[in-house]
């Protein structure tokens, strides 16, 4: 389980509200979860959002299309 997957369910974060708090679409939110690459736009987007929701920091990390391109070749 991703860093992203165990912080939404100890949240109790359902990914449908959260992609709507955060104004992305569900499959960003997919991705992030399944450790897929997202856009950089995306994962701040996702951290302001999830600090609106929690009022907690989310301190992980989101593997985004430059460091995929960097990782996976």
């Amino acid at each position: 389980m991703s860093d992203f997957a165990q912080f939404l369910q100890e949240n109790r974060i359902d990914p449908f509200t959260l992609a709507k708090v955060a104004g992305v679409r569900y499959p960003t939110i997919w991705n992030a979860l399944h450790n897929k690459p997202i856009t950089q736009e995306h994962a701040i987007q996702l951290c302001i959002a999830l600090t609106c929701i929690t009022k907690a920091v989310y301190s992980g990390t989101f593997i985004t299309w430059t460091q995929g391109a960097e990782n996976h070749g």
